[in-house]
């Protein structure tokens, strides 16, 4: 089965065991980030707002008031353009580890009432953090699922919180970071001093990957080539001092310059050591931050790539990424 496949087959059983429990939506991910961190980022009303819903939303905040009793009325804005007013009370409010409310139905809010409870707990290297959405019967809630996408909604809006609260923690280390949300997923986070364009253009041309790609000093780039259009293909060879190759290749299966770029990725020298890429592109102040999630066949062929030195090989590709940056904007290609 290829790897593509086997994405949806895991996000398929993702998606079921979110429905697990009766009449319920809930979803876990392991963040890389304390839990200050991610409590910071659902109680504070300048943050929130930048990553709460489902992808291409975005959160207008009218009124917050984080007390047993208070509430949090905003409006949520669909890409479509379409607005959804809430109204949310808090009931329960235990610092870096729970937050319990509940929807109000209210004149011009949209009919998705529901109890909810975040909770986050301390784990090695981060926090393991779980949405639970409780509604007042199994039928209302595929209705909702039906008609609103809820589930996909959950399951993105944990995904952006996470994604929130570890570039904040990848700030306060210097701009990298790296995680496993979950068995099969390693994300990567990384700033760098160039715009998204540039950053996007180094990361998908031939001429430039050669330049960077495995930059380890101890490996050589033997050959690279890459036709970065959908359905194109890119692989690179790499020569080590004692004279051994490692190959690397992929198809592009998306492509938005400047924004987004999903590949597969093979390394030929495993049977089986196949992932899928996905390279997000955020501009940020001063630069762009990369967001790279590498989904794998499974927890063992995750962990075996998580122990194969790619953290320093990773780290040593960035480096030799930020001075290939800095020499094309010095040329004006920025």
């Amino acid at each position: 089965m290829e790897i593509r496949e086997i994405a949806a087959v895991q996000f398929a059983a993702e998606k079921k065991r979110a429905l697990e429990r009766d009449r319920e939506v809930s979803v876990s991910r392991q963040f890389a980030a304390p839990p200050e961190l991610v409590w910071q980022a659902i109680t504070d009303p300048g943050q929130v707002h930048l990553w709460w819903g489902p992808d291409g939303f975005t959160t207008t905040t009218h009124e917050h008031e984080l007390k047993v009793g208070g509430t949090w009325k905003h409006t949520m804005h669909g890409p479509d353009g379409t607005d959804y007013p809430n109204h949310i009370v808090f009931d329960e409010i235990v610092a870096n580890r729970l937050l319990r409310f509940h929807h109000v139905a209210s004149e011009g809010n949209e009919p998705v009432h529901h109890r909810s409870v975040f909770s986050m707990e301390p784990k090695e290297g981060g926090t393991l953090v779980n949405m639970s959405m409780s509604f007042s019967s199994n039928e209302f809630l595929r209705e909702l699922i039906e008609k609103y996408g809820v589930l996909e909604g959950a399951l993105q809006c944990i995904r952006r919180w996470g994604e929130h609260a570890m570039a904040r923690q990848a700030d306060r280390q210097g701009g990298f970071l790296m995680a496993t949300p979950s068995d099969t997923e390693i994300l990567v986070m990384r700033t760098f001093k160039a715009p998204p364009g540039l950053l996007f253009e180094a990361c998908t041309r031939q001429e430039h990957l050669r330049n960077w790609w495995g930059g380890c000093e101890q490996l050589a780039t033997k050959l690279c080539e890459a036709d970065p259009v959908v359905g194109g293909k890119w692989r690179i060879v790499l020569s080590a001092p004692d004279g051994s190759e490692h190959g690397f290749h992929g198809e592009y299966l998306e492509l938005e310059s400047g924004v987004r770029c999903v590949q597969t990725f093979v390394y030929e020298q495993v049977e089986g050591a196949e992932s899928l890429e996905t390279a997000e592109f955020h501009p940020v102040e001063g630069g762009t931050r990369l967001l790279l999630t590498i989904r794998h066949r499974s927890k063992e062929a995750r962990d075996a790539h998580l122990n194969s030195g790619m953290e320093g090989g990773m780290r040593q590709s960035h480096e030799a990424l930020d001075r290939l940056l800095a020499r094309l904007q010095s040329a004006g290609e920025a």
